[in-house]
Parts: structure tokens; sequence; C-alpha cells
């Protein structure tokens, strides 16, 4: 495809309303079902455990000293004035 080409339709597509142009796509509803695909998808790519699917067990854990202690560590690399610095 020519650039003059591609440059055409692009623009034809934006007139159209297009969100997003794919000068070579020639079925605008794969881009759209790709796109709710993706939408979909979105709030399971954050979670903060892994999928069930996995089967991974985590046991709740209480918070002990030898945490605070890493915390302290890895808190005064940061920042060295800390607690002073007000955090």
């Amino acid at each position: 495809m020519s650039a003059e080409d591609m440059v055409d339709a692009a623009l034809a597509g934006l007139d159209q309303g297009e969100f997003v142009t794919i000068p070579a796509l020639p079925d605008a509803g794969q881009w759209q079902n790709y796109e709710a695909a993706r939408q979909a998808m979105m709030p399971n790519l954050s979670r903060t455990e892994p999928a069930t699917r996995y089967g991974i067990v985590r046991a709740a854990r209480a918070w002990n000293v030898e945490d605070s202690r890493t915390f302290r560590r890895m808190r005064q690399r940061v920042d060295p004035q800390w607690p002073d610095s007000g955090g």
C-alpha cells in the first residue's frame, strides 16, 4: 500500500467516525470484536492473586517482627532520613 493510499484511507476512516483506523483491515467488525474482548479482560488483568485455574492457594499470614525489620530496611534505602523525614 502506498503512503498516499494509507493516508487517504486513514482520513476517510476518521471522517466516518472511526476512533482507530487500520487501512489494510477490510472488516471493521474484527477490530470491534478485538476491542470488546480487550475491554472485557481489563478488570481481570491487575488482580492481586493468581487466577483460580492455576490452583495456587495462598494461606494468609500475620505480619511479624521480621516483616517490620525488612520494611524498615527497605524504607531507609529509599529515604535515608526516614522516619525523621516526616514519612
